[in-house]
């Protein structure tokens, strides 16, 4: 056999050989997951004593089934405001992860990308994009229309009501 066809061969075993040896990539952690390691799962609302109203809104994320997670939100005690599922989601630091919903609200659907901020019982978003439109940030709301009177203000702590 001829070197340059000796140098191809082992050069080819070299790099099968080399793949198989490898790890395989990690997986993602499931948006499950992710609101487990959290504990973010469960119901929320600025005012857990009040009943739920445009005013104070009670949202819920639960878990659909191994790493789906649904979102609920309850503008009164039978109407649900908005719905969707969260299709990803990541760490983003002690405190703060990042998550990807598909959102269904008076017959429109739309994608937020948002990071929450946890502190115990009490739940906060920091950042969000809505179809691309950044929304919140550093936890106040920007100067866009869909804002409207909420512009400029912090958003709200959110508390657990189980």
């Amino acid at each position: 056999m001829p070197l340059r066809s000796r140098w191809t061969l082992f050069l080819a075993l070299t790099l099968l050989l080399g793949a198989a040896g490898t790890a395989p990539a990690q997986q993602a952690a499931s948006p499950r997951a992710v609101f487990e390691k959290y504990d973010a799962l469960g119901t929320w609302s600025p005012d857990c004593d009040g009943r739920a109203s445009p005013d104070n809104n009670y949202t819920v994320y639960r878990a659909l089934d191994d790493g789906r997670v649904q979102y609920d939100s309850m503008d009164g005690p039978t109407h649900r405001a908005e719905f969707g599922v969260v299709e990803s989601a990541v760490e983003a630091g002690p405190q703060d992860f990042q998550y990807t919903r598909v959102v269904q609200n008076k017959e429109r659907e739309y994608r937020d990308v948002m990071t929450a901020r946890i502190e115990g019982n009490h739940r906060r978003v920091m950042e969000r994009v809505t179809n691309g439109t950044q929304q919140i940030a550093a936890g106040r709301y920007l100067d866009v229309k869909d804002n409207g009177a909420l512009r400029g203000k912090p958003t709200p702590w959110y508390h657990r009501c189980e």
